[in-house]
C-alpha cells in the first residue's frame, strides 16, 4: 500500500481529506477504536495486510481484525492509501 499526498491525512467531520470543516473542531484521528495516523504511517511498508494487522497491533493499543479492516477500508476508500 502505498500513502496518498504529501501531508499525512486525517479524516474530518465531513469525510474531506486536508480540507477545514466548519462542524469540526478537531480531526478524527480514531475511527472504530483503530488510531487512523498510526495505520496511514504504517501501511506503506507492507505489501500484506497480515503483517500490516501484527505491525498494528505491535504499534498502537491492539484492535481486533474486523475494525483493523474497517479502519482500512476506510483509508482506501477515502483515497488517503492506494493499493500497490
Amino acid at each position: 500500500m502505498t500513502a496518498a499526498g504529501v501531508a499525512l491525512p486525517l479524516l474530518l467531520m465531513t469525510g474531506l481529506v486536508g480540507q477545514p470543516s466548519p462542524q469540526a473542531a478537531e480531526p478524527y484521528r480514531i475511527a472504530v477504536n483503530v488510531d487512523l495516523v498510526v495505520l496511514a504511517r504504517l501501511a506503506p511498508e507492507f505489501e500484506q495486510v497480515p503483517d500490516l494487522f501484527e505491525a498494528y497491533n505491535r504499534a498502537a493499543p491492539p484492535a481486533p481484525l474486523p475494525e483493523f479492516l474497517g479502519a482500512l477500508s476506510t483509508l482506501v476508500g477515502f483515497g488517503m492509501l492506494t493499493l500497490a
